[in-house]
């Protein structure tokens, strides 16, 4: 798929400057705090990987408010590049869920050929940004980013009428989800973001996201 050559060109692209040019402000970032970096690693990575622990409500809305919890609880790491990692790292991980019970439940052959998508490109941007979240230390840099993020996913907090079906479900919480990535990675871009990796990966979010949710509206018109 083009998306993930993509992705994992921007990648090594990232892991060069970072290499090459920590004192030039293409800084490496690895714990989400900046003096215990080991631990606040397997804490980021813990919330990351969580597979919806705020609750064992398996529902499309269930999986949605999970995700939200835990993004919620992943603590600042002060450096925006390291905290758009976490971030859009727990992100994705509610969309891959959402995408598995799509496919394991989901009837409508377009949907679900949505959802193989999504699924296949998240994942491998969840590895990506473990990767990074794994290897570089917070730099510093503020939490204005942060604070943006997190104040944003109140656009997320929605109620759903659950008796469509799954397939309706799926498109109906992952068309709010997507616009929650979209506007994080805008905050990203507009608040501190400084690796040029994570930019590129940013912009792609937005463009790939915006898409789909057009693809996604147009079905919902038809059902």
């Amino acid at each position: 798929m083009s998306i993930m050559k993509t992705i994992l060109i921007a990648f090594g692209t990232l892991i060069t400057l970072v290499a090459c040019n920590d004192d030039a402000g293409s800084s490496s970032h690895g714990s989400a705090s900046g003096d215990s970096s080991g631990a606040a690693g397997q804490q980021a990575h813990k919330h990351a990987t969580g597979n919806s622990s705020a609750g064992s409500d398996k529902t499309m809305m269930g999986l949605m408010h999970a995700n939200m919890a835990q993004m919620a609880a992943l603590p600042s790491s002060g450096d925006p590049d390291r905290d758009f990692a976490g971030l859009m790292r727990i992100h994705h991980i509610g969309a891959v869920e959402m995408a598995q019970l799509e496919l394991a439940q989901g009837s409508d052959t377009l949907i679900r050929s949505m959802a193989r998508k999504m699924l296949d490109a998240q994942q491998n941007e969840v590895s990506l940004f473990g990767r990074f979240l794994a290897e570089h230390q917070a730099q510093g840099g503020g939490d204005a980013f942060y604070k943006k993020a997190i104040g944003d996913m109140d656009h997320m907090k929605m109620n759903m009428d659950q008796s469509g079906s799954i397939d309706k479900q799926f498109v109906e919480m992952m068309i709010p989800h997507h616009q929650g990535g979209i506007d994080m990675a805008t905050a990203y871009l507009q608040n501190g973001a400084r690796v040029a990796g994570l930019k590129r990966m940013a912009n792609n979010i937005i463009a790939d996201q915006a898409k789909e949710i057009k693809e996604m509206k147009q079905w919902l018109f038809k059902h």
